[in-house]
């Protein structure tokens, strides 16, 4: 009780826009429009809870990247990927992944030589994932501004959300309805932002430009 008291003085007294409230321990995201009422709630996955916990803080969402990449954090890389680059050098460009340096420009994107290896294990070089709909990220992410380097995103990985608990996560919190969160975030934003529009851009339709699919919030 002391603890969940502490936790409530670190709230806001007042927020500027609606607010969407992930309750970690519950495992729960609820929206709330400019009356404190819930408009939308759902399923959550969040971080690992003695490994990976994902931090207790307050932002501002500042904008949506509809088919995101995801850039492999240097700590993950070194755990989960490196080994089984040196094993297999194609492994990265089978499961969809490509080298990029500092500048996101494209080093390799096919098989990993032993030089592009030494510097992805000396941090030179780096990992992405390309999008689609096997990304780690789903198609689409919510970006609020933080120093832990977590946010919100959608997952390939679907099974989880039926399970009780749920901390699978490296910290970012996974979301059940991304789409839907999608129309509640941008629906002040101009362009129609209704869940056609928003399934089109996440499914990468011709009609949606790469130029838009990073859209930041009107305030």
């Amino acid at each position: 009780m002391q603890l969940t008291l502490e936790r409530w003085r670190w709230l806001p007294e007042a927020y500027q826009k609606s607010p969407i409230v992930a309750n970690i321990p519950e495992f729960r995201l609820r929206a709330y429009d400019e009356n404190f009422k819930i408009v939308l709630s759902m399923n959550v996955v969040v971080g690992k809870a003695y490994d990976h916990s994902t931090p207790v803080f307050e932002n501002r969402m500042a904008y949506i990247i509809f088919r995101p990449y995801w850039n492999i954090p240097y700590s993950i890389a070194k755990a989960e990927y490196l080994r089984q680059i040196a094993r297999d050098p194609d492994y990265l460009a089978k499961k969809g992944f490509e080298v990029v340096n500092g500048r996101q420009e494209v080093v390799a994107s096919g098989a990993v030589t032993s030089d592009v290896l030494e510097q992805l294990r000396a941090g030179k070089l780096f990992i992405r994932q390309m999008p689609g709909p096997k990304n780690s990220l789903g198609l689409v992410k919510f970006i609020f501004l933080n120093d832990y380097s977590v946010y919100m995103h959608d997952t390939p990985a679907q099974e989880f959300f039926s399970k009780s608990r749920r901390d699978f996560s490296h910290g970012c919190i996974r979301l059940e309805k991304p789409a839907d969160l999608a129309v509640w975030v941008l629906r002040d934003n101009p362009g129609g932002w209704n869940m056609d529009r928003v399934r089109a851009a996440m499914n990468g339709a011709p009609e949606i430009s790469r130029s838009i699919l990073r859209i930041r919030f009107l305030f």
